[in-house]
C-alpha cells in the first residue's frame, strides 16, 4: 500500500499549461489560488534585486555575455502589465520591439 502525504516539486510544462495550472491543478489538487497571486503569496518577489543570466557556450565553444538587470516593484508590476512572465516565451523579434517601446 502507498501513502503520499505531499509532493514537494511538480514541473508542469508544454500547451495549456496555464489552463491546466489554473483549473485542474489548483482547485481540484492543491485546493488553493496560487499562479497569478504571486505577488501577494510571497511579497519578498518584489524586493529590489539584481539577476544576471549567461549566454554563450562558454570558454569551449566561444565568448559568453552576462547581461545583468536591477529589477524593483515597479518594473515588475510593469513587466506583468504588459503581459511579460518568462522572457523565454517572446518569441518573436516584433513582440521585442513593441516591448522595447
Amino acid at each position: 500500500m502507498w501513502c503520499f502525504t505531499r509532493v514537494a516539486n511538480v514541473v508542469v510544462q508544454g500547451k495549456g499549461t496555464q489552463e491546466f495550472v489554473e483549473f485542474v491543478l489548483e482547485p481540484e489538487i492543491l485546493q488553493e489560488a496560487r499562479l497569478g497571486y504571486e505577488a501577494i503569496l510571497n511579497p519578498d518577489l518584489l524586493l529590489p534585486a539584481w539577476a544576471l543570466d549567461e549566454s554563450g557556450k562558454g570558454d569551449f565553444f566561444g565568448r559568453s555575455a552576462l547581461p545583468a538587470a536591477y529589477v524593483n516593484e515597479a518594473v515588475v508590476k510593469a513587466w506583468a502589465d504588459v503581459g511579460i512572465r518568462d522572457s523565454k516565451n517572446i518569441s518573436s523579434d516584433k513582440r521585442i520591439r513593441e516591448l522595447r517601446n
